[in-house]
């Protein structure tokens, strides 16, 4: 019931039950290596994230929990009480984590097409906002690559130093097992392979964390890579279809399409060749989609021909 509540489906609670055995200390495993899981099977990441946060609420602070669930106001319309969990409240923790990424100006341009969506998707007069929700949730993600600063500012923003203090007594020397893209040579396979880097690598993350405001222009020095240069083209080519082709042409009937479409990227993740492999699934996957809502068919249309296999799909179409 509680799932059902506060995300519109049963599925999670499961996971809800899960975060709040993990907060009790009865799961022995790390939080790092949960919420890896739930990534790798790959079934609505973000929904079972938020439900395993939802569970170590009820345990952390029962008060807050029992605000978010109304048990101590007198009763009101279910929305209310949803809206830290609706578009609504997604939209805004994803500025604030955009924000934090980088600044205003992302956060800005991912709030502007996220409340675009929402209010096209309004007017339809459909239940929920499931096509805002899924926007919200990729678009964040395609803006938001854990590129070389966000690494940094993960490991020295404090809460990388609280992980490690919850799960040992103390800790002696570290090593991180990373493979640089600029200075890790190719092993065997042909792929970059990971190299041992000592504890002075810390202070130097602290320092690259500090120069976020570099990314994407021409003075970034990890920014001229493939893999970068395809993920900000997959980012501008989801914000122009959305706003080209699927809006202007939604509908109730092409509602359920439309979510299929925008949820694409949930399939995109990884690093280096293994998202490259994911990305080129992804092109497949789009185009099939798009002859569907463009009324097209054909075997033609979907193949990716030599020449298309190492770029973003071109979304919009004409």
């Amino acid at each position: 019931a509680l799932a059902q509540e506060l995300m519109g489906d049963t599925m999670p609670s499961n996971i809800i039950m899960l975060g709040a055995c993990w907060q009790r200390g009865l799961v022995p495993v790390s939080h790092a290596a949960l919420m890896r899981a739930i990534e790798l099977n790959n079934v609505a990441v973000d929904n079972n994230k938020t439900a395993f946060a939802i569970g170590r609420l009820a345990v952390t602070d029962p008060s807050a929990f029992k605000r978010v669930m109304g048990a101590d106001q007198p009763p009101v319309d279910a929305s209310a009480r949803l809206s830290l969990f609706g578009p609504e409240g997604l939209i805004e923790r994803r500025v604030a984590f955009l924000t934090a990424y980088q600044g205003a100006t992302l956060a800005a341009r991912f709030r502007t097409l996220v409340e675009e969506v929402h209010a096209r998707e309004q007017a339809l007069g459909t239940p929920g906002a499931p096509l805002t929700t899924i926007v919200a949730q990729q678009f964040s993600r395609l803006l938001a690559i854990k590129d070389e600063y966000e690494v940094a500012r993960l490991y020295t923003d404090g809460s990388f130093a609280k992980s490690l203090a919850e799960q040992f007594d103390s800790v002696g020397k570290m090593e991180f097992h990373m493979a640089p893209p600029l200075i890790a040579r190719p092993g065997p396979n042909g792929r970059p392979k990971k190299m041992r880097i000592g504890p002075w690598l810390m202070p130097t993350l602290r320092v690259l964390a500090k120069f976020k405001g570099l990314r994407g222009t021409w003075a970034d020095p990890f920014g001229h890579t493939e893999e970068r240069k395809l993920e900000r083209q997959l980012a501008e080519d989801y914000e122009a279809m959305l706003r080209t082709e699927i809006l202007p042409m939604l509908s109730a009937d092409r509602h359920a399409l439309a979510q299929q479409i925008a949820g694409v990227p949930e399939r995109i993740r990884g690093y280096g060749h293994v998202k490259l492999g994911n990305l080129a699934t992804g092109r497949a996957q789009w185009r099939v989609l798009l002859d569907q809502w463009h009324g097209r068919g054909g075997d033609a249309a979907t193949k990716a021909g030599p020449a298309e296999r190492g770029r973003v799909i071109p979304i919009s179409v004409a």
